[in-house]
């Protein structure tokens, strides 16, 4: 099997989950309600590495009318605020990618 990581591979999944006609929540959305409707989608991504791809990403899904949760790294390489500002301005949420309990080795005073 090849693995397609393109846009073009991810435009095909968004269009799917769209004519499943299932409803599609953000991560906010699913911890307001506390439970999914039966069938649903979250959509949600970590942003590691890669804030180009997940602007084109974020792009893409906005102009399908799919919201989705974009979790970002406090890392200079992602944490971008023209980016997350663009990426709330397309309907995004945006939410901390955190590794604090990593980085304390799982000290959990620490």
């Amino acid at each position: 099997m090849t693995l397609d990581f393109t846009l073009e591979s991810y435009r095909r999944l968004c269009r799917a989950i769209l004519r499943l006609d299932y409803p599609v929540w953000t991560m906010s959305r699913f911890l307001q309600a506390g439970r999914l409707p039966q069938p649903a989608v979250i959509l949600r991504h970590d942003v590691d590495r890669a804030l180009p791809t997940a602007m084109r990403m974020a792009r893409l899904e906005a102009s399908l009318g799919l919201r989705a949760t974009y979790y970002v790294r406090a890392t200079r390489a992602v944490f971008k605020h023209d980016a997350l500002r663009d990426l709330h301005h397309m309907g995004h949420e945006v939410g901390y990618h955190y590794e604090t309990l990593t980085r304390a080795k799982g000290d959990m005073e620490r």
